[in-house]
């Protein structure tokens, strides 16, 4: 992994979030319910994703 891959989860899931509000995907539930689960699984996907050590 790479050392910045805690960002690039977080980017990725701010680029899902922006293509659901920009192409309105639905997700089967109300706008807000929506957001709080994509924010929720944000936050679980940086928690899973390791820290690592910078390089030297």
């Amino acid at each position: 992994m790479l050392s910045y891959s805690k960002f690039l989860v977080a980017a990725v899931m701010v680029a899902l979030s922006f293509a659901k509000s920009f192409y309105g995907i639905d997700l089967g539930v109300d706008e807000v319910t929506a957001s709080n689960l994509i924010a929720a699984l944000t936050a679980v996907l940086v928690w899973a994703v390791p820290n690592l050590p910078k390089a030297k």
